[in-house]
């Protein structure tokens, strides 16, 4: 895609003489300025703009807006007033930024004669009034470049192969001092194709003045093929490209959104409705966005012609291509049909004769060609166009009885029902889908996990941690953890010299000796520190046990003051028969998780008797089994099991419907959760004021 781009853009850019960037024999007072003209106005030379500029200084002075002492500044300062004016006025024609300035100047002659005097480097810079003050600086979001006219007009008239990277080469890694940026300017010139003497006057620091030329004076002066390098600089509107479109090629190629052309055009046909998810299919977008009973096609259709068809109604223009026999006038019959019977006009055109025909017979198959016209030709197929007009207005009547008899009634009935039983099928074969293939969750769909997991490899509980992963960040996160794993095991070890250490960065010399002296206090301390702590506590312990109580007192006083509760130490009493693994205050946090998740959204049964749940279960699957055949319905309608649900319902305050069923289905689902909780809370054994009914608080 942005090779496609690149070379229509350089088919846009302009190598006449006309080109202002390849001819500037003058320079016009309104669009160019010779900054030599302001050579020592500010008191420095001419040549010290442009070493600022190659500095990349990011604002330059140039001159006062008005000097009463300074005739010349203040002419200057009205040039650059007439040239933001001009810019500025471009500006909002065109769209495009063209203020350069341009150095050093190549003039003479290419090899088929044509002349030439164009600046060789172009630096993008914006023009502003700032405190009274003139001032240039360099475009940031623009980079310095090579003149592409320049360049490509090289390629065309000397035919000679340009490289690419040339033509697109910025400076942005040039030194910033004008001295070495000289340098790189001249090494990139010499090794590339182009030939450009580069004079000692180069290599100077003093700019030359710009003048005035005709035609005939650089026909005269230069040799075909001969070249010079001028040290002259101007600051003016030079513009890169003659189109409007080069500022719509440039965005592009800045953008790089797109990575071919067939991707450009797809959005710009479907990009108002089309999510922006990487799995999107325009081949099926569509065929859920109109509903059943709003469609109507006579004809045999598959679902990518369904998903066409709806398109089209939905708005789009779209384009079908296919080999012969693929359906494409099967769809034009069908999308002509839809209308017509929606009451809207279609105007089907074709440059075959036969095509038409084709369409026109499909249609009067199914009874619908009295409700089109076909024209081959618009005189000779007139009067019979006219006859069928005049036959359709007289039967007005006769169709307005049609559309109202008995039988019409009962057809559109039977469409719409027939609609109705589509769109549920469709309902709940896309729920499957979505549970079997949603990955939002983890990032891996449950089909996925359900095919690439095993529960008898070695694996993790993760029930608390797996919502904060994402599969795609898996690799990066083990890698983490290995790199930490590697730390831990060298480093986190209480062996190790810097376990717990303390930063020496402030010590000096003279603290060594009493670095020694409390070396040699701490084993006595700790000795009498361990004996302390032994007789209070009425069993041996060694430093650590200390280290560690002393780390912990604060949470043993917290203990402490909670014990003294009676109801908190006749449960706490229980639990010092039994191991950590046991008592831990992670299981009780998630056993508390699952017991409140129970009662989240509708609730808990309580009308069931627990021996019951199983049949209710069986019930309610009996009833979801009526819908998929009639004898089944029939079957269910004359059940006692059907009497026995609706007792169910009403307990629960529920209506006989597919939402009130899945309702009764969560509150069953909660209910055998809660009582899998409330079992095993009393098989732990240190527990025994675990509710024995639903009701007990």
């Amino acid at each position: 895609m942005r090779d496609i781009l690149q070379s229509y853009l350089k088919r846009l850019t302009n190598l006449s003489g006309n080109n202002r960037s390849l001819l500037l024999l003058k320079l016009n007072v309104e669009q160019f300025i010779d900054l030599h003209d302001l050579d020592h106005v500010n008191g420095a030379p001419s040549w010290q703009i442009m070493e600022q500029l190659i500095t990349r200084k990011s604002k330059v002075k140039l001159v006062p807006q008005s000097d009463a002492r300074d005739e010349l500044s203040n002419k200057i300062a009205a040039r650059l007033k007439k040239l933001n004016r001009r810019e500025k006025f471009l500006f909002e024609e065109s769209g495009a930024r063209d203020m350069y300035v341009g150095w050093p100047f190549v003039e003479g002659k290419f090899n088929d004669g044509t002349i030439l005097r164009a600046p060789l480097c172009f630096f993008p810079v914006e023009l502003d009034l700032e405190k009274d003050h003139w001032t240039l600086s360099l475009k940031k979001e623009v980079n310095i470049s090579f003149n592409k006219s320049l360049l490509l007009a090289f390629s065309h008239y000397n035919e000679i192969q340009i490289d690419e990277e040339l033509v697109e080469h910025s400076f942005d890694d040039y030194d910033k001092h004008a001295t070495t940026f000289k340098n790189q300017l001249y090494e990139q010139v010499s090794e590339s194709s182009i030939d450009i003497p580069f004079s000692r006057e180069f290599y100077g620091e003093q700019l030359e003045s710009f003048a005035n030329l005709v035609k005939d004076q650089l026909e005269q002066a230069y040799d075909i093929g001969e070249l010079n390098l001028k040290m002259q600089a101007v600051l003016g509107l030079f513009p890169q490209a003659d189109s409007y479109l080069v500022p719509d090629y440039d965005f592009l190629l800045g953008k790089e959104q797109y990575e071919s052309l067939d991707q450009f055009f797809e959005e710009k046909v479907i990009n108002s409705q089309a999510p922006a998810a990487a799995d999107f299919d325009p081949e099926t977008f569509f065929l859920h966005s109109v509903k059943e009973d709003e469609t109507y096609t006579p004809f045999p259709l598959d679902a990518y012609q369904e998903n066409a068809l709806k398109a089209v109604k939905k708005g789009n223009s779209i384009v079908v291509q296919g080999p012969p026999g693929t359906g494409k006038s099967q769809l034009i019959c069908n999308l002509a049909a839809d209308f017509i019977a929606r009451g809207k006009k279609v105007l089907v055109v074709s440059q075959k004769r036969a095509a038409l025909d084709v369409v026109y017979n499909r249609l009067k198959d199914h009874d619908i060609h009295d409700f089109a016209a076909l024209v081959h030709d618009f005189k000779a197929d007139r009067k019979e166009i006219y006859d069928k007009i005049a036959r359709q207005i007289d039967r007005l009547q006769e169709y307005k009885r049609s559309n109202n008899n008995l039988d019409a009634l009962q057809l559109d009935r039977q469409f719409r029902q027939a609609s109705l039983t589509i769109e549920e099928n469709v309902e709940q074969l896309e729920e499957y889908k979505e549970a079997l293939f949603n990955n939002s969750e983890c990032g891996l769909s449950v089909k996925e996990l359900y095919l690439t997991s095993s529960p008898e490899e070695t694996h993790i509980s993760m029930v608390q941690e797996y919502a904060d992963f994402h599969f795609k960040q898996l690799d990066k996160f083990l890698k983490k953890l290995d790199l930490y794993f590697d730390y831990a095991n060298e480093l986190d070890v209480d062996a190790h010299p810097w376990s717990d250490r303390v930063s020496f960065a402030d010590f000096k010399a003279g603290d060594l000796q009493q670095i020694l002296l409390c070396l040699e206090e701490i084993p006595k301390e700790a000795k009498a520190l361990t004996k302390e702590v032994s007789k209070i506590i009425g069993e041996t312990v060694d430093y650590d046990a200390c280290r560690t109580i002393s780390e912990s007192l604060e949470r043993l006083r917290e203990i402490k003051s909670y014990l003294k509760k009676e109801e908190i130490y006749k449960l706490f009493r229980p639990m010092t028969a039994f191991p950590n693994a046991q008592t831990e205050l992670l299981w009780l946090k998630n056993t508390r998780n699952l017991l409140n998740k129970c009662f989240e959204g509708n609730g808990v049964e309580q009308s069931i008797h627990s021996n019951e749940i199983g049949e209710v279960q069986e019930i309610l699957k009996q009833r979801s089994d009526a819908k998929t055949s009639v004898w089944k319905s029939m079957k269910w309608r004359f059940s006692k099991e059907k009497l026995r649900l609706a007792r169910i319902l009403v307990a629960n305050g529920l209506r006989d419907d597919k939402v009130a069923l899945q309702v009764l289905t969560e509150k069953i689902d909660n209910r055998l959760n809660l009582q899998h909780q409330l079992t095993k809370l009393r098989s732990v054994g240190w527990i025994d004021s675990v509710p024995k009914t639903l009701l007990q608080e």
